[in-house]
């Protein structure tokens, strides 16, 4: 069985052979004109071996090769998958180590992407793919991987208008670290806050961290605002000046992270369990308990 196979290949290629011959031959015939023999039966020969390679061997090669490119595609989407869970996780540890979301599960967030800017208010609000019917809701925190970013302030079906912590008009309250000085931080329309109220003995140096102090109900504490980026000394005054840098991406952010429950201070559904009817108390157990007399 062995010494017939190769017999049998040149067999079936013979056959293959004289059907191209045939079908150059009948092609030549076909085509008149003032070409030789010789110019038709090259012209036929190539019109047959590309037909045939048109309609047998092509689709079969290029089926194989969908097939491997299907495979290698599968491949690729499980590792990103996989690649995806990770970062995720790897999120939620960062941003509980910074003071964010809680890695414990207590906040829920949605991811939206930046669909628009609006060139006159660029550092004042961006507009998200994000709306009510994702959970959304005017007020609810945002963040990106490093910081906060502001907060939710017109909300539609879709998308949601988001307001900057560099909005002239936003201040939020926070404290710089390791001093514990308590301040204000307020939106100057640039790329930096103004820190203010920031008390003039505090030591309070570049580089120091600003997070939110969770005053005001509007931010839990300890979410990541930025660095101290400049200090003025002023002995003869109780406050001084200081500005901060954003931790946030905020002039190319393309992502951010909604907290539509949980740490944006949303409040829990409330306990449908019937509460206990408390128990009647006894009419000389209450005037005991008044001082009253019996």
């Amino acid at each position: 069985a062995p010494r017939r196979k190769p017999m049998f290949v040149l067999k079936r290629l013979k056959v293959f052979l004289a059907a191209v011959l045939v079908l150059a031959l009948a092609a030549a015939a076909r085509w008149g004109g003032t070409t030789s023999l010789f110019e038709r039966l090259v012209y036929g020969t190539v019109g047959a071996v590309r037909v045939t390679w048109l309609n047998t061997l092509l689709p079969y090669g290029g089926a194989e090769r969908a097939k491997l490119l299907l495979a290698e595609r599968s491949r690729e989407v499980v590792r990103l998958r996989r690649r995806n869970a990770a970062l995720e996780e790897r999120l939620r540890r960062l941003s509980a180590e910074r003071g964010g979301v809680p890695a414990g599960g207590d906040a829920v967030y949605v991811t939206a992407r930046v669909a628009g800017r609006d060139p006159r208010t660029w550092r004042h609000e961006v507009v998200v793919d994000r709306g009510s019917r994702d959970g959304v809701r005017a007020g609810a925190m945002v963040m990106d991987h490093a910081g906060l970013v502001g907060r939710t302030s017109r909300v539609s079906g879709r998308t949601a208008r988001v307001r900057l912590i560099t909005d002239p008009g936003t201040a939020t309250s926070c404290k710089i670290l390791p001093a514990d000085a308590y301040c204000i931080a307020m939106g100057t329309g640039s790329k930096t806050l103004r820190l203010e109220l920031v008390p003039a003995p505090y030591r309070v140096g570049a580089g120091d961290r600003v997070v939110t102090s969770g005053y005001g109900g509007h931010y839990p504490p300890g979410i990541p605002i930025g660095r101290v980026s400049s200090v003025i000394e002023q002995s003869h005054r109780l406050t001084k000046p200081v500005t901060c840098r954003p931790s946030a991406r905020l002039d190319r952010m393309d992502y951010v992270m909604i907290i539509v429950e949980g740490a944006s201070g949303r409040r829990p559904a409330r306990d449908k369990t019937p509460a206990r009817e408390a128990p009647a108390r006894q009419p000389g157990a209450q005037r005991e308990q008044t001082g009253g007399e019996p």
